[in-house]
């Protein structure tokens, strides 16, 4: 019996071990998303970001070649109060800026957007601005 189990668990550690490896889930354009839920953006270098699950409580873009390193961010601390439909560099009254580094982004570089929710939930999207 012990041994059985030894296998079973050594059987779903390389399940689990394989899937996180797995590529992302791409959206009709093949820009890669992922995360619990799918984020929209439109063309441009102030593009508009929307997302279908409610209000979030924090947005971020980072360049996706600095990852550590917010270019442009807005967050409602302790709540969910950031409505769909952001535009890049323009803070909405409910919120504050958590980084303005970039409230333009650059012509041809990759970024990823990311929308928190206070429930844990959240979901990103790789682009390129145009």
């Amino acid at each position: 019996m012990k041994k059985h189990m030894c296998s079973v668990i050594a059987s779903l550690t390389i399940i689990l071990l394989l899937s996180g490896c797995s590529k992302s889930p791409t959206d009709s354009n093949g820009t890669q998303t992922g995360g619990d839920f799918e984020i929209k953006i439109s063309s441009g270098i102030q593009p508009t970001y929307t997302w279908s699950v409610g209000d979030a409580f924090s947005l971020s873009v980072v360049r996706t070649e600095e990852p550590a390193k917010i270019v442009w961010g807005i967050a409602t601390p302790g709540r969910d109060g950031i409505a769909s439909g952001v535009t890049h560099g323009t803070v909405p009254s409910s919120a504050f800026p958590s980084s303005e580094i970039e409230k333009k982004l650059e012509s041809g570089v990759s970024y990823r957007v990311s929308v928190s929710q206070i429930s844990g939930k959240i979901g990103w999207t790789d682009f390129t601005a145009k």
